[in-house]
C-alpha cells in the first residue's frame, strides 16, 4: 500500500525563468482612493439616473389607473346636515342661518353665501339649481390653506390629478362651456376625495396651495376626451358590418 506525503511539497524544482518584463508603475495609496471615489460616484449617478426614469415610464399608467378608481368610487357629498343633491337652499338657511348674500334664481344658479362656517376661516358659496330648489354643490374658498392642511382636516385616501379643456361636451358635440378631462400633462391640478364627494383645486404656478375645496354631487370632470370618444364611435360605425 502506498503511503504517500500529502502535504505541500517542498523541493525544489526546476520551472522556467520568467521572462523580463518592463516594471510597471505601482499606484500610491492616494491615487488608489481617488480612483476608488470616482468609480463610486458614477455608480452613484447611474442609479440616480435609473432611478428617475421610473416615475416617466409608469407614470402615465399609474395616473390612469388612479383616475379611473377615483370615478369609480365617487360618492356624492355631504356637509352637516347638507346631503348635496337631495337637501333644498331651506335646508341650507335653517342650518346655517341667514346668509350673507341670497343671488335668488338667475341664468346661472342661485347662489347662497355664508362666511367661516367650515372647517378653517373662508368664503363659502352653495349653488342651487333655481327650478329644483336643490343644493347641488358648495365652494369652499379658505384664506390659506396648503394641501396638508387638507390632508390633516379630511383625512387619507386622497388622489392627485391633472386637467385640460376640451372642446366638445360629454355627447361629443362642440361645445365651449369649460368642461375638463383627465389629462397627464393638464395645466390645472386637482386633490381629490372621491368617497367623500370632495374635490380641492389647487391654485396655478402653486404645488400645494389650495384655491378650492368642492363639495358635490358629481366628479369633477370627465375621465376621457369626449371629443376622442365621439371619434371613436364614429370610426366604429363606419366600420363594415
Amino acid at each position: 500500500m502506498n503511503c504517500g506525503y500529502w502535504g505541500p511539497v517542498t523541493e525544489s524544482r526546476n520551472l522556467p525563468e520568467s521572462p523580463n518584463l518592463p516594471n510597471r508603475p505601482r499606484l500610491t495609496w492616494r491615487k488608489r482612493q481617488l480612483i476608488n471615489g470616482i468609480v463610486t460616484l458614477m455608480a452613484f449617478v447611474l442609479l440616480f439616473l435609473l432611478l428617475g426614469q421610473l416615475p416617466l415610464s409608469i407614470g402615465h399608467q399609474g395616473a390612469s389607473q388612479q383616475a379611473e378608481r377615483s370615478s369609480q368610487s365617487f360618492k356624492p357629498a355631504r356637509y352637516k346636515s347638507i346631503r348635496f343633491g337631495v337637501s333644498k337652499a331651506a335646508d341650507v338657511i335653517k342650518a346655517f342661518g341667514k346668509p350673507l348674500y341670497d343671488t335668488g334664481n338667475t341664468v346661472r344658479g342661485r347662489f347662497i353665501g355664508y362666511e367661516d362656517i367650515w372647517l378653517v376661516p373662508g368664503k363659502v358659496e352653495f349653488w342651487v339649481d333655481p327650478k329644483t330648489a336643490i343644493a347641488y354643490s358648495m365652494s369652499v374658498f379658505p384664506v390659506k390653506m396648503n394641501t396638508p392642511d387638507v390632508a390633516a382636516l379630511l383625512g387619507p385616501g386622497s388622489t392627485f390629478s391633472s386637467w385640460t379643456f376640451t372642446a366638445c361636451d360629454d355627447e361629443g358635440q362642440d361645445f365651449d362651456g369649460g368642461l375638463v378631462y383627465r389629462h397627464p400633462d393638464g395645466e390645472s391640478r386637482t386633490m381629490d376625495f372621491p368617497h367623500l364627494g370632495i374635490t380641492v383645486t389647487l391654485a396655478s404656478g402653486y404645488a400645494l396651495r389650495v384655491r378650492e375645496v368642492v363639495y358635490s354631487t358629481t366628479p369633477y370632470g370627465l375621465d376621457e376626451d369626449p371629443c376622442l370618444t365621439q371619434k371613436k364611435r364614429k370610426q366604429g360605425s363606419n366600420r363594415p358590418k
